[in-house]
């Protein structure tokens, strides 16, 4: 399939795309303490802004969208993504978390030095990315990314 008919595919899904329970609030939560926020995927950038927007979210991305670059050699788990946001962000990957939910995103993660928390919806989810080994932590939705700000306080 061609990469623009991908892209049209992803960016007209994700005009009707749910959020996962606490997404849009961690976000906010995470921007009023003044942490940093970037999003990295394989996904269409066109795509992910398209729902940022719908969200209202799209201004919380101060470390911006890095999409589906158009060298698919550079697709994760290939690190160009996360290293872009990295730079963006100006602050060394010991010091960020990356969430994400593919093998491929927490290689990527890992190839880095960044902390990966692994978000599993589901067992399917869970299992494969305990097979692929490392360190991490697993969690089903955000409420304890959630709870966890809340313990902590304000900035």
């Amino acid at each position: 399939m061609p990469a623009a008919a991908l892209d049209t595919i992803e960016t007209r899904a994700a005009r009707t795309a749910r959020p996962r329970t606490g997404a849009d609030l961690l976000v906010r939560t995470l921007e009023a303490r003044g942490t940093g926020l970037a999003v990295v995927t394989d996904h269409a950038t066109l795509a992910v802004r398209t729902y940022l927007q719908r969200r209202g979210l799209d201004d919380a991305m101060n470390g911006g969208v890095h999409g589906r670059p158009t060298d698919l050699g550079r697709l994760m788990p290939h690190p160009h993504s996360p290293r872009q946001a990295l730079d963006r962000l100006g602050v060394p990957p010991a010091r960020c978390l990356m969430i994400g939910s593919t093998v491929a995103e927490q290689s990527a993660a890992r190839v880095l030095g960044i902390p990966f928390l692994a978000f599993a919806p589901d067992e399917r989810t869970r299992t494969r990315l305990l097979a692929a080994g490392g360190e991490q932590i697993l969690v089903r939705d955000h409420t304890p990314l959630l709870n966890s700000l809340r313990a902590f306080g304000s900035p």
